[in-house]
């Protein structure tokens, strides 16, 4: 069924006329990863992607986005779940891009800082953040909107937080989303640790907003 499906959704895309301007792919246990790499080689033909929302969860592995999806050079809003990012060498970000949002992705810290660097016109950001280590070089002056999903208080975590707060001079609104699986005084100490941040008792015209899920 899920093959099926990938392949009516190439069809589809085959005989439409005009541009696509945005295609949206929310499935579960699907094993269409085959399929898709087609559908990525018919939409880079045309070049008028603006809005691409991938979210495909697979039980046994995830998809990696093939080398011709980083030729999507137009797109304004990425939205990525359960994926592996892994731009060729000569990949220079997406120049119009406004709003990103990872979650679940496979992405090296370098790739990474080395993307968020080379999208000049970056607004909005959401990811849930594993590691952080050198971010040396790294530049977000147009991002306006950040939010942070299933925060740990892990340290790298934190460290991310303040990347965030000096590197990006127009942020106006950065929102934390707590994970709060943990004990009530994990809760405490998280909520605790977070008010004590030098970063949210600087003079900085930023809304700091922090819930739970």
């Amino acid at each position: 069924m899920e093959v099926f499906f990938g392949n009516a959704i190439l069809h589809v895309l085959l005989l439409h006329k005009g541009p696509i301007l945005e295609i949206v792919v929310c499935m579960a246990d699907t094993y269409i990863f085959n399929e898709f790499n087609q559908i990525i080689l018919h939409l880079s033909r045309s070049n008028n992607l603006k809005i691409f929302i991938f979210e495909i969860w697979s039980p046994n592995s995830r998809y990696k986005l093939p080398s011709l999806f980083f030729s999507l050079h137009g797109l304004e809003h990425l939205d990525l779940t359960d994926c592996v990012f892994e731009p060729p060498l000569l990949f220079n970000g997406f120049s119009m891009l406004r709003k990103l949002r990872f979650h679940n992705v496979d992405i090296t810290i370098k790739t990474l800082l080395r993307f968020l660097t080379d999208c000049p016109l970056l607004e909005e950001f959401t990811m849930n953040l594993v590691d952080l280590k050198d971010y040396s070089g790294l530049n977000l002056a147009h991002l306006k909107e950040f939010e942070m999903t299933s925060f740990h208080n892990y340290a790298p975590e934190m460290e991310f937080l303040k990347l965030i707060t000096t590197k990006s001079s127009l942020l106006k609104e950065a929102q934390i989303e707590l994970n709060t699986s943990g004990s009530d005084e994990e809760k405490v100490q998280m909520f605790q640790d977070l008010l004590q941040m030098p970063f949210l008792h600087a003079s900085l015209p930023t809304e700091f907003i922090i819930e739970r899920i």
